[in-house]
């Protein structure tokens, strides 16, 4: 992950910012429908989007070394590293399993480079795709299951997010489904709290999702969660996740609390 660093600011920038620029949202901006297409955004398409991913902070994770706030256990997003605390109210809106490809690398190994090299719909898909690589041998393929979601803030305001749940995270996501088949109705009809939650393994200890239910969405946020999902199983909407920061260990039939 590569570190951020802030510019210093120039006299033109303070002067922007005490005049021209408010934190706060002004009063007299419209409304905001996030079910309708943005202004000045036509041409962006899904291939120019990344759909942010929420993790976990683990003892090694990267994102430790940006944010002096980052603590194990804590969920942040994948693209912009804020942090969110140990637990997140999400919508779930569509559901997929996705097959990986990715370079072998081993514990202790530097991340080989162009180590992703694709996501496939069947497990049939990826190994034909690995076959076709170079060095076929030096590849593996990781089943992961995708909840794409909203995540909800306090203040009602959303963002899409993907959570990727292979190898111990697997787990999690089968109980999210089974939740969710138990309340009956729309998949997006409820909302749930992602926790961090310390587990242990024969690999030791790390921090994994959990997930619990935490009631119904208001008639805005449902509304908004049916566009999605209804864009996305049209085929008008594609989602594409955020790739994860460093390359899974060891092969796809090995535990790794890391994944």
């Amino acid at each position: 992950m590569v570190k951020k660093t802030v510019a210093p600011k120039t006299e033109m920038m303070e002067h922007h910012s005490n005049a021209a620029i408010s934190v706060e949202r002004p009063d007299w901006l419209p409304e905001v429908d996030p079910s309708a297409p943005a202004r000045g955004s036509e041409n962006v398409g899904s291939a120019d989007l990344i759909i942010p991913r929420l993790e976990i902070v683990q003892a090694l994770s990267p994102i430790k070394e940006e944010n002096d706030d980052a603590r194990d256990g804590d969920i942040y997003n994948s693209v912009t590293g804020e942090i969110y605390g140990q637990q997140v109210n999400v919508i779930p809106i569509y559901y997929r399993k996705e097959y990986l490809v990715w370079a072998v690398r081993e514990k202790g190994k530097p991340i080989p480079p162009d180590s992703f090299k694709g996501a496939y719909g069947s497990a049939e898909a990826a190994e034909s795709a690995i076959g076709d690589l170079d060095n076929p041998d030096a590849y593996e393929f990781i089943e992961t299951p995708q909840q794409f979601c909203l995540l909800v803030r306090e203040d009602g305001r959303t963002e899409e997010v993907v959570v990727s749940m292979s190898r111990t995270k697997n787990k999690v996501s089968r109980k999210w489904n089974s939740l969710i088949r138990m309340a009956g109705g729309d998949r997006f009809s409820r909302v749930y709290t992602l926790l961090g939650v310390r587990e242990e393994n024969a690999f030791g200890k790390f921090f994994n999702f959990d997930v619990q239910p935490a009631g119904f969405p208001n008639q805005k946020l449902y509304l908004h969660a049916e566009a999605l999902y209804e864009g996305i199983t049209s085929g008008a909407r594609t989602v594409r996740a955020d790739v994860a920061d460093d390359a899974p260990v060891g092969k796809a039939t090995s535990e790794d609390f890391y994944a």
